[in-house]
């Protein structure tokens, strides 16, 4: 692995703790790498790497693993921060007080129990002041607990939850010490022109000493600072400021009575949520934090579990994160990396002010700060262009050294001014639109700052037959379709229908529906007891695979999709199988299914699935691309605003608590001015994160004199007209079709979609039956499964992934000597032709049905593409069910001729006895399966 002059350092010195500062494209998940090989194969010692997504873990171990030769696991352990506090309270549970159980809540099961608490001494807040403080404030009980309750997640995750109360400060007469400073700094500042000195020299010294009461204070109040580092010295500066912000501080005094109700309040409510989550035996993710951290610091041992910390994205932890660091790393070499310019998290809680203090103690203590400068990701002259333009914005910019080369476009396009926004949108989707038809430009993306326009976006690309992938806000836990299903499959696990679940399309329920239900829990309709035949059918301990097979194939829910989200909507139900079938292979269940995707919808949601082929654009948040880079990236609606906050109340380390109340608001102000200055400044990273996913093509969309939004932040640029207009598409153009597979489908089409197996047992005839019983067909399905699985990942003989599959089976109580000859037999078969790809989805469009499925296996054997279909029944080649397995292999290959348009060879391949039947059909077969496929 090459890597340059300042990466080499911070991979080879292993010895001392780092603090690394990675601009974009500089190649720090490299150097993570690197640095992780190098210990492992320099050192006894394990190694803990701490990354921000689950995404970014799977590549850095994925990195890790084929970087070192026979990796012993248990040396590296690659995680999300709280993946690992999980691992920690779970494996010292005794100590940790989780015995009794730790489930996870999900993001809206936590807000239900914090509303739960809440509710539940609403009356008690009442004597607590809670009135007096709604009075005061002129809030309505509604509004008042809505806010309480919000503050009360931000409290916590900042840290702070103890710390909201008014602040006190040292100066017993501030006004009277500010009144005293500013003679002095008039007697001792005469020469000069700055406003503060306009201002004392237009009042003579007696009149000034003079000031008294409401005139005083009005004097002082209006003041201009001292200004000019030339003029005055740094102390007298400091000094005037920290007076006045104590004298005016001074009136907030007036507010400590309701900022101690609101304290006690905030007390209050923590003491009964945690009683709820406790009885519950469950954790929120401040929770994992606080537990994980209080474990670490009553067992300072276990800080010496790993000679070596490894964060990524340090620029993005919140103070909650950082401590538990702290605590964990005191007996560790410690290596941080990130990027200030790329801190994008502020919702999230993360803190520049405090990895900055971080990064200053572990320097204090002997460790090693660096800068990683080059970028390889932009062309040269991408990088000097944002170097110029963010150099004069940010503080302590150290620009970066572009190294791309070739051909490079930067373009600022001002489309001319417009009536209204979405008119705007629209003119920009169709300048894009005619660009992608001009050809060329790689990979391209649309990056939004956030999803408010990209449906107009959308709209446009489908009118030019632009085919485009959405992996913007609306991620791919939160589409219609995967919200469905997870609602109903949570409704088995839990045994209880939640709002969601009865709004949805397998109950329906409309509001009267809802109401009648809340107040009879017998009340039913037709469609909502079908819904509960439906659960009947699976089983809560059972497979998920097969969970989500029933609720689609058994409902036409996947027709309903299909009319309603198309193409993309069928890919995501793809993904969402193909989530279930990985998570069986685990050996887990549809119960533990259910709560790891409630997990990861709350932190790691991403974008929708790819749907079959290349997409010309991708449209994205800017959130969503970090991390991703594109040849070509355009910027839209750079007019888009953040909203601003509201609320009635703030905190600041600065200023303690505010509230916004007439006369006494300073605090509230202030807190209300930082967190302003704050947005804006996260903003400005927020746009440089999103020209720093420039490859070699960088094209700004501007509607006249935009000054809002990202466009105050690009005075600089020189936009220029460019009008362009898309030409109107081919009528087959309209739906996107994606090409690599699938072939093109028809989002109108109200053609059954089905699987080849469904088709099989509803248009001819059924699987030949062997007589087992429910039981003992699904421990079959589920060892099929596993194989599947060892097929799919296994790149040559794997003893690692053949032993956590084998235990799979064993805990499953599975046939594991089976699985382990399949395992022997299928090792056999690597040197048989070339693997091209595993586990292929397919959705094909033909006269009658629309077919769907996965293709096991695409080899070339001897020069000719071929489809493999593996079959793990007992009797392999000689199964009575193999006259309907040919059939099945026999749609397949008509499925990859619509798309490629030629037929494969089609082989079937059975380990129980280790045989590759050809399979070559009959006259009679084909017509057959034509007659299935187009009637």
């Amino acid at each position: 692995m090459r890597l340059d002059e300042m990466q080499r350092k911070a991979a080879e010195g292993i010895d001392a703790s780092m603090a690394v500062s990675a601009g974009a494209g500089a190649g720090k998940t490299r150097v993570l790498t690197e640095r992780i090989r190098n210990i492992l194969t320099r050192t006894d010692e394990r190694v803990l790497a701490i990354t921000f997504t689950v995404r970014a873990a799977e590549e850095m171990r994925a990195r890790i693993e084929a970087a070192v030769d026979d990796l012993d696991p248990g040396r590296v352990k690659v995680s999300t921060i709280d993946g690992f506090c999980r691992h920690l309270l779970h494996i010292h549970s005794d100590r940790a007080g989780t015995l009794g159980g730790m489930e996870q809540l999900q993001e809206g099961e936590a807000r239900a129990m914090l509303e739960a608490s809440y509710r539940e001494i609403e009356e008690a807040l009442i004597a607590l002041g809670a009135d007096t403080l709604m009075h005061a404030l002129d809030m309505r009980p509604a509004a008042f607990s809505a806010e309480v309750m919000d503050f009360y997640e931000e409290l916590r995750t900042r840290g702070n939850l103890h710390a909201f109360r008014t602040k006190r400060f040292a100066a017993t007469d501030p006004e009277g010490e500010l009144m005293r400073h500013v003679l002095y700094m008039k007697q001792n500042y005469p020469k000069g022109n700055t406003k503060f000195q306009q201002a004392l020299k237009a009042i003579d010294d007696e009149a000034l000493s003079a000031l008294s009461g409401a005139d005083r204070t009005a004097f002082l109040e209006s003041l201009p600072a001292p200004g000019g580092k030339s003029t005055f010295r740094p102390e007298d500066q400091e000094k005037f400021d920290r007076l006045r912000r104590e004298m005016m501080m001074a009136r907030e005094e007036e507010n400590r009575p309701y900022t101690e109700i609101l304290a006690q309040i905030f007390r209050r409510l923590d003491e009964n949520y945690r009683k709820h989550k406790d009885a519950a035996g469950a954790v929120d993710f401040a929770d994992l934090l606080e537990k994980a951290t209080a474990l670490i610091e009553a067992e300072p041992a276990l800080s010496a579990s790993y000679g070596h910390i490894l964060v990524d994205e340090f620029q993005d932890t919140n103070p909650l994160q950082i401590r538990f660091l702290e605590r964990l790393a005191e007996s560790s070499t410690v290596f941080v990396v990130g990027d200030k310019k790329q801190s994008i998290y502020g919702f999230r809680g993360a803190d520049l002010d405090e990895s900055a203090a971080f990064r200053r103690k572990l320097k204090e203590a002997g460790g090693v700060v660096a800068e990683l400068t080059n970028n390889y990701r932009s062309h040269a002259a991408l990088v000097d262009a944002i170097n110029e333009i963010f150099a004069p914005q940010m503080p302590d910019y150290v620009p970066l050294a572009g190294h791309g080369t070739g051909d490079v476009r930067l373009e600022a396009v001002d489309l001319g001014e417009s009536a209204s926004q979405e008119e705007r949108v629209r003119k920009e989707a169709e300048w894009i639109a005619a660009d992608i038809q001009e050809g060329g430009g790689g990979s391209r993306a649309l990056l939004l700052r956030t999803t408010t326009h990209a449906a107009i976006y959308e709209a446009v690309f489908q009118a030019y037959g632009i085919r485009y992938r959405n992996r913007s806000g609306r991620g791919f836990f939160e589409t219609r379709e995967v919200r469905d299903l997870l609602a109903l499959l949570r409704a088995k696990a839990k045994g209880i229908f939640d709002a969601e679940a009865l709004r949805g399309p397998f109950v329906g329920y409309n509001r009267e529906d809802l109401f009648l239900e809340a107040k009879d829990p017998n009340y039913s309709t037709q469609k909502k007891r079908a819904c509960l035949d439906l659960l009947q059918k699976i089983d809560v301990y059972g497979s998920a695979y097969d969970a989500l097979q029933t609720a689609v194939y058994a409902t036409g829910y996947a027709v309903y999709v299909r009319e309603r989200r198309g193409e993309q909507g069928i890919a995501n139900l793809d993904r969402l199988f193909a989530l279930a079938k990985e998570y069986d292979a685990e050996g887990s269940t549809l119960y533990g299914f259910v709560g790891e995707m409630e997990r990861r919808a709350r932190w790691e949601d991403e974008g929708q699935a790819r749907f079959g082929g290349d997409a010309d654009i991708e449209i994205s948040t800017i959130h969503k691309a970090k991390g991703l880079e594109y040849d070509t990236v355009y910027l839209g609606a750079l007019f888009t605003k953040e909203k601003s906050d509201g609320g009635h109340w703030n905190y600041s380390d600065l200023y303690g608590a505010g509230l916004c109340r007439d006369g006494a608001r300073y605090a509230f102000d202030q807190n209300a001015d930082a967190m302003a200055r704050f947005r804006e400044e996260e903003a400005r990273r927020l746009l440089y994160v999103a020209m720093t996913r420039a490859k070699s093509a960088l094209v700004l969309l501007r509607s006249g004199k935009e000054t809002e939004g990202f466009s105050g932040f690009l005075q600089s640029v020189a936009f220029t007209a460019d009008p362009k207009m898309p030409k109107p598409p081919k009528r087959a153009q309209t739906v996107p079709p994606a090409h690599a597979v699938s072939a093109p489908v028809s989002v109108a089409s109200r053609k059954p979609v089905t699987s080849a197996s469904a088709l099989l047992q509803t248009v001819e005839a059924p699987y030949a039956s062997a007589g087992f019983g429910k039981k003992e067909a699904a421990r079959r399905r589920h060892l099929g499964v596993l194989f599947h699985h060892y097929m799919q990942r296994a790149q040559g003989p794997d003893a690692r992934l053949r032993a956590h599959l084998l235990a799979s089976a064993r805990r499953r109580g599975l046939d594991e000597a089976r699985l382990s000859a399949y395992i022997d037999a299928y090792d056999d078969l690597f040197g048989w032709g070339e693997i091209l790809a595993a586990e292929v989805p397919f959705v094909v469009d033909f006269p009658r049905v629309i077919l769907e499925g996965a293709f096991d296996q695409i080899r070339r054997i001897d020069g000719k593409i071929a489809i493999v279909d593996m079959k793990t029944g007992t009797r392999g080649a000689e199964s009575p069910a193999m006259a309907v397995y040919r059939l099945q292999l026999g749609l397949y290959g008509m499925a990859y001729r619509q798309i490629r348009g030629t037929f494969p060879t089609l082989y079937i391949y059975t380990p129980a006895d280790g045989k590759k039947t050809e399979v070559r059909l009959t006259t009679e077969e084909i017509t057959r399966i034509e007659k299935m496929l187009k009637g």
